[in-house]
């Protein structure tokens, strides 16, 4: 993070969970038919809990040799690439 810019905590949104729930299941479908665990993670999961608004989710592939596929994919649909590591594996979009 530069130093200009702001980060901006907000009071707990009640859609939050609605718009995770939307998005989980947009996943879903434009990776299939990789199977994948898509869980809500972050200060916007947490019910009360002031965060930032931006839903964070974890897409955990049950099988890591379709990771690049699934990456690619997301791309496509509107996803960008922040970070990507080897050790542990992982895509940060």
């Amino acid at each position: 993070m530069a130093a200009h810019d702001t980060v901006r905590i907000v009071a707990h949104d009640e859609e939050w969970a609605a718009r995770c729930a939307g998005e989980a299941e947009a996943i879903r479908a434009v990776i299939a038919p990789a199977r994948a665990f898509i869980d809500h993670v972050g200060s916007t999961a947490i019910r009360g809990l002031m965060g930032k608004p931006c839903i964070d989710l974890l897409v955990s592939l049950l099988d890591w040799s379709e990771a690049q596929q699934v990456a690619a994919t997301l791309k496509t649909a509107g996803y960008v690439e922040e970070e990507s590591c080897d050790n542990p594996p992982r895509i940060f979009l």
